[in-house]
Formats: structure tokens, C-alpha cells, sequence
């Protein structure tokens, strides 16, 4: 039972951490370029789908475990 809690406790890490790191990507770039919907679309993919993939794996990773 410990060892499922130290495996939830790990997934929730790297999920809460790809939160963070969008939240902050995102903020930083609505500053910086504040009305330029093609470079936003761009940046919402590079951002979007590795965070995706993460998120992803680590579920993946974790039913496997």
C-alpha cells in the first residue's frame, strides 16, 4: 500500500509540474507578445503537445509500474 502512495505521489509531481511549467510558459509569453494569434497558435502546439506526452507517460508509467 506505501508503494502505490509513493507511485500516485510521483505521477501527481510530474503532472502538477507540467501545470506549472504551461502556466508559467503561457504567462511569460502573454507578456511578452500580447496580440499575435499565429505566434500564440505556434506556441500552443510547442508547449501543448510535449506537456501532453509527458502527462501521458507518466500515466502510462505508472499503471505499468
Amino acid at each position: 500500500m506505501k508503494e502505490f502512495f509513493k507511485r500516485l505521489l510521483i505521477v501527481f509531481g510530474h503532472i502538477v509540474g507540467a501545470i506549472l511549467a504551461v502556466v508559467l510558459l503561457i504567462g511569460v509569453t502573454v507578456l511578452v507578445i500580447n496580440e499575435n494569434p499565429i505566434i500564440m497558435f505556434v506556441i500552443k502546439w510547442i508547449i501543448g503537445v510535449p506537456v501532453g506526452i509527458i502527462i501521458s507517460i507518466s500515466l502510462i508509467g505508472f499503471v505499468y509500474w
